[in-house]
């Protein structure tokens, strides 16, 4: 039996940091987290799914649904969603659903930048 020992050059939370917390992740993060959620919006006309904006703020990604009655519907409040497998808190069904897509996906884009 052999033992390896190894010392990292930078404290593990800063390497975790430098890879996902980097402002291209964060937006390829967000960007694909509105492209599965889209199943998961109301849709009547479309105008909801097509007003959002993708953003990076400090550390974090962020989808601005900016319509204005988006809030009403996140949060379910006098609308009826009646196109099929559309809920309110849409962020959150997307990720009970496909939250496994949405990590492969941010895995594979960090190691196609060579992470």
């Amino acid at each position: 039996m052999s033992k390896v020992s190894f010392k990292w050059n930078k404290p593990v939370d800063t390497i975790i940091n430098d890879k996902v917390k980097n402002k291209p992740t964060l937006m390829f993060t967000a960007s694909m987290a509105r492209k599965f959620m889209n199943d998961y919006v109301p849709r009547r006309d479309g105008h909801l799914r097509e007003k959002v904006k993708v953003t990076v703020e400090g550390d974090h990604g962020l989808v601005t649904y900016v319509s204005p009655y988006a809030a009403r519907q996140y949060h379910g409040v006098s609308f009826k969603h009646t196109t099929k497998g559309t809920a309110a808190y849409w962020d959150k069904a997307m990720l009970q659903a496909r939250r496994g897509d949405l990590v492969q996906s941010v895995q594979a884009y960090i190691k196609k930048r060579g992470g």
